[in-house]
């Protein structure tokens, strides 16, 4: 063999080996959209889920018996929104208990205040999920600031990660309390 068809097999070699790589990348690259299109399903389902559990609950504690509520500065405190101060945080962020525990000890909206959950799927595995709640101004439902007084309106911001999705799934719903006024 001569050096130019040396040159050769070593150029279809080097050219095969490319192709071999750039395939192979294109290939991974669809596995890759293909786990996180799934994932990312699984995770609207499961933020899906929260949401109308949180939806099940009261506005507030103080709307959980029969009380009026004639004022929204009646309601908890911002600084005071999550667990109520009779649920034993421990007992209800059992993480992968199933049916989750907050079903059992929560009675209000603003109870999922930081609550987090660990949600297992047959083929993906472990979801991880956060809950956020807080007040709104009825001037600026989109406000983010976490720090406005109470009002009529809570804002519910569920967070779903996992491995195989590029960015973590944000779901919110707002929730504006009906007040019922006495009849004169």
């Amino acid at each position: 063999m001569n050096l130019g068809q040396m040159l050769l097999v070593a150029g279809a070699v080097a050219m095969l080996a490319t192709l071999t790589v750039s395939i192979n990348s294109t290939i991974l690259q669809a596995y890759v959209i293909s786990y996180d299109s799934e994932a990312t399903i699984d995770a609207t389902s499961i933020g899906q889920a929260m949401i109308d559990e949180i939806l099940t609950q009261k506005f507030d504690s103080l709307t959980v018996g029969t009380q009026i509520v004639k004022s929204p500065s009646l309601c908890t405190p911002p600084s005071r929104l999550g667990p109520d101060l009779t649920v034993e945080k421990d007992s209800v962020h059992a993480l992968e208990i199933e049916p989750f525990r907050s079903m059992e000890f929560y009675n209000d909206i603003d109870d999922y205040n930081h609550y987090s959950r660990i949600v297992n799927t047959p083929h993906l595995g472990k979801f991880t999920v956060k809950d956020t709640v807080y007040y709104v101004p009825e001037t600026n439902l989109d406000d983010t600031t976490k720090t406005t007084p109470q009002t009529w309106y809570k804002k519910i911001v569920v967070t779903i990660t996992h491995p195989n999705l590029y960015r973590p799934v944000v779901m919110k719903s707002l929730v504006v309390f009906r007040r019922i006024l006495p009849t004169p």
